[in-house]
């Protein structure tokens, strides 16, 4: 994932959650799946990206979440986001796998 992350040119923080413990913390159950953050550090949006599955081949536009950014950086509250709507998260522990290692 890292190369891809460079290659992409990806300037944001990315984060490598092997032991799935953030994952947990969070709630998350579906990926991918969006965290918005304001300038406190506490979070202001948690959902999808778009509805881009809804209805079947919509194409992706982001506009869930950059409804959420434009709100926040006008001063206002982010909207509560609709749950992720991607792939349910493969669960470590559950496929007896060690962190890190894959199927």
């Amino acid at each position: 994932m890292a190369a891809v992350i460079q290659g992409a040119g990806i300037m944001v923080p990315y984060l490598m959650d092997e032991r799935q413990e953030v994952a947990r913390a969070f709630g998350l159950r579906r990926v991918p799946d969006f965290f918005l953050f304001n300038r406190d550090q506490r979070l202001a949006y948690h959902g999808r990206f778009d509805a881009t599955d809804r209805p079947p081949g919509l194409a992706p536009d982001g506009a869930e979440l950059r409804g959420a950014l434009d709100s926040l950086l006008a001063g206002g509250g982010a909207p509560v986001g609709f749950p992720s709507n991607g792939e349910p998260i493969e669960w470590v522990a559950e496929l007896g796998v060690a962190p890190g290692r894959g199927r």
